[in-house]
C-alpha cells in the first residue's frame, strides 16, 4: 500500500512540473549585484537647509535585473561628515516596502526627513540600498555602513548651517571591542567563540540631558529589526553639559555566525546610531539570492530557479551543505520539490540552479529554499512572494458585469467585479466601489475591499428615478472600470383589498342598543375595580 501511495504522489507532482537535477551556475549570472537595480537621479530639493527644515529627497528605481524583483524595499542611513571621525550614523529608516519589478520598469519616489533642532553645521550624507525579503541586498550593503563611501546603492549629499548646535553620537575614535579599537569599514578579523566586552563613549555637545540608550545583538542583520531578545540592554544615561559616558556591552560567547551589533541613543529629536559587525568563527552558511529567472509561471515555458550560498563568517571554514527548493501555489500545495547536495560549502559564493517546466499557469507562488549540514543542523531558511498582482507593470484587467441594466426604486441590483491578469489568472487587489446618481454625485461608497480575482456584492438604490453608474478602482495598480443601469419607478407594494359592508341597525327611540350597553357597563366594572384596588394599597 505504501509503496502504491508513493507512486500516486510522484505522479502527482509530476503532472505539476517537468524539471531536471540542480545544477552549479555562476552565482552572479542572474544575481546582478549593484547593477540589477539602479537609484538614479537621488538628490535633495536643496543643496542647503537650517535646522528644523524638512529634506525633501527624491529618487527613480530603475531595474536592469533580467529576472523578476520582488519584495524589495528602500533602506536609508542618515550621516553626519564629522570633520574628526569620519561618517557618523543619525538615523536609519525605510521608505518603502514591497516593491515588485520587472525588467526594465521605472517607479518614481521621494521621502522627507527633517534636520534635527540642533543639528551641527557642515556637510550630511544620505545613503540608500535596495534589499529583496529580509535576506538579500541588490543594491549596496547597509549591513556596511561606514565609509567614505562604505557599499551605498547610492548616496547624495547636503549642507546644514546653524549657528548652535546640541547633539550627541558614539565616538567611533574610543569604541573597543575585547580591549582592542575595533575597525569600522569591512571586517577583516574573525573572532574566537568567547565573552566579547564592547565599550565606547557617548559624547554630549551641549546642554545636560537624559538619554535612552538600547544595545541590541542581530544574527547577520537587523533589517528585520529582530533582535535577539536575550541580549537587548536598555538603560537611560544622564549626561552633562558637554560631556561624555563611557557605554558598556557585554555578551556570552556567541556560536559561529556573523552578528551586527547595534547601540542607539536618543533624546527629544537627536539620535545616534553606532553599528559593529562581528563574525564567530566556524561553519556557517547563509543565502545570499534566490529568484526566479521569469514570471509568472506560463505552461509549458521552461523557467528557472537560481540561488547563491557562501559560508558567512571567516574564509577558512567550510562544511558540507543540502538542503530543499520548493513552490507552493496559491492554496499551499507543493508544485515543485527538490531537493539539492551535498557538496562542499566555501566562503567563495556559489550558485546552483534548477530547471523545470511547468503544466500549468501560475501567477502566485511562495518560493521556499533552505540550507542544512551533512549533520541536520538548519544554517539558513527563506521565503519569498511571488505576487503579480503587485508589479509595477502587471497588465490587469479590471471590470464590473452587472445582473440587470434596470431596477426599480427600492430594489437592490447584484454585481460581480472580477480582477484578471492578461491571461486571465485571478489577481489580488484592493478595491474601492462606489455609485453616482443621474446628477453625478456619489451617494454610496465601499471602501477597502480586498478582492482576489473576482468579488460580489449587492447594492440598494432608493433615489429618483434616472441613470446611475457603479464605478469601481483598483487601487494598487490604480485600475478603474464603470457599469451604466437605470431606476425606474418606485415598486408598487402588494395590498390585500378588504371589502366592507356598510350595517345599519336599527334602535328604537328611547333605548340603547345590547351591545353598546354591555360595553359601557364593563368600562364602569373597571374603573369601580381599579378604584378599591388603590384604596386598598
Amino acid at each position: 500500500m505504501k509503496k502504491i501511495f508513493s507512486i500516486f504522489l510522484g505522479l502527482m507532482i509530476l503532472s505539476q512540473i517537468v524539471m531536471a537535477a540542480v545544477e552549479d551556475v555562476d552565482c552572479f549570472k542572474y544575481y546582478e549585484f549593484q547593477s540589477g537595480l539602479i537609484f538614479d537621479d537621488l538628490m535633495t530639493e536643496k543643496a542647503s537647509y537650517s535646522p528644523g527644515d524638512e529634506v525633501v529627497i527624491s529618487y527613480s528605481l530603475f531595474s536592469q535585473m533580467k529576472s523578476p524583483i520582488v519584495e524589495g524595499s528602500v533602506r536609508v542611513q542618515i550621516f553626519y561628515n564629522d570633520p574628526v571621525q569620519g561618517e557618523q550614523m543619525i538615523d536609519e529608516f525605510f521608505v518603502e516596502k514591497d516593491i515588485n519589478l520587472m525588467y526594465n520598469d521605472v517607479v518614481e519616489k521621494e521621502f522627507t526627513w527633517t534636520v534635527p533642532s540642533g543639528a551641527k553645521s557642515g556637510e550630511y550624507i544620505v545613503k540608500t540600498y535596495f534589499i529583496v525579503g529580509d535576506f538579500f541586498n541588490l543594491a549596496g550593503l547597509s549591513i556596511l555602513p561606514y565609509g567614505p563611501p562604505g557599499v551605498p546603492g547610492e548616496m547624495t549629499t547636503f549642507d546644514v548651517k546653524s549657528t548652535t548646535a546640541s547633539r550627541i553620537y558614539f565616538s567611533k575614535d574610543d569604541t573597543y571591542l575585547n580591549d582592542k579599537k575595533y575597525e569600522f569599514g569591512v571586517p577583516t578579523t574573525a573572532y574566537e567563540s568567547v565573552p566579547i566586552k564592547i565599550k565606547t563613549k557617548l559624547v554630549n555637545e551641549g546642554p545636560a540631558k537624559q538619554v535612552s540608550v538600547k544595545l541590541t545583538t542581530y544574527e547577520w542583520d537587523d533589517t528585520t529589526d529582530k533582535a535577539i531578545d536575550s541580549y537587548t540592554v536598555e538603560k537611560t544615561v544622564s549626561l552633562g553639559a558637554n560631556s561624555k559616558e563611557e557605554i558598556t556591552y557585554e555578551l556570552p560567547a556567541l556560536p559561529s555566525n556573523t552578528y551586527l551589533v547595534k547601540f542607539t541613543a536618543t533624546t527629544g529629536d537627536e539620535k545616534s546610531i553606532l553599528k559593529l559587525r562581528i563574525p564567530i568563527t566556524g561553519a556557517k552558511g547563509r543565502f545570499i539570492y534566490l529568484g526566479l529567472d521569469k514570471f509568472p509561471l506560463i505552461k509549458g515555458q521552461k523557467t528557472t530557479l537560481f540561488m547563491c550560498m557562501s559560508g558567512s563568517t571567516d574564509y577558512s571554514s567550510v562544511f558540507n551543505g543540502k538542503g530543499t527548493l520548493e513552490i507552493l501555489d496559491a492554496n499551499g500545495n507543493s508544485i515543485l520539490k527538490e531537493g539539492y547536495g551535498p557538496f562542499e560549502v566555501t566562503s567563495t559564493p556559489m550558485g546552483k540552479m534548477l530547471e523545470f517546466t511547468p503544466t500549468k499557469n501560475l501567477n502566485y507562488l511562495v518560493l521556499n529554499a533552505d540550507l542544512y549540514d551533512d549533520k541536520g543542523n538548519l544554517h539558513d531558511k527563506v521565503s519569498l512572494v511571488y505576487d503579480y498582482s503587485k508589479f509595477a507593470s502587471v497588465p490587469g484587467n479590471l471590470a464590473i458585469k452587472l445582473a440587470k441594466d434596470s431596477i426599480k426604486q427600492g430594489e437592490e441590483i447584484p454585481y460581480t467585479i472580477t480582477y484578471t491578469d492578461n491571461l486571465g489568472m485571478p489577481l489580488n487587489g484592493k478595491i474601492l466601489i462606489y455609485v453616482t446618481d443621474p446628477e453625478g454625485k456619489i451617494i454610496q461608497t465601499v471602501k477597502d475591499k480586498e478582492i482576489s480575482g473576482s468579488f460580489n456584492g449587492k447594492i440598494l438604490i432608493s433615489g429618483n428615478t434616472g441613470n446611475y453608474k457603479i464605478k469601481v478602482r483598483e487601487l494598487t495598480q490604480d485600475k478603474k472600470a464603470e457599469a451604466s443601469f437605470t431606476v425606474t419607478e418606485k415598486i408598487t407594494p402588494a395590498v390585500t383589498t378588504t371589502t366592507i359592508k356598510e350595517v345599519t341597525t336599527t334602535i328604537p327611540e328611547g333605548k340603547v342598543g345590547f351591545n353598546y350597553l354591555w360595553i359601557v357597563a364593563l368600562v364602569i366594572i373597571l374603573i369601580i375595580i381599579a378604584i378599591l384596588w388603590r384604596y386598598k394599597k
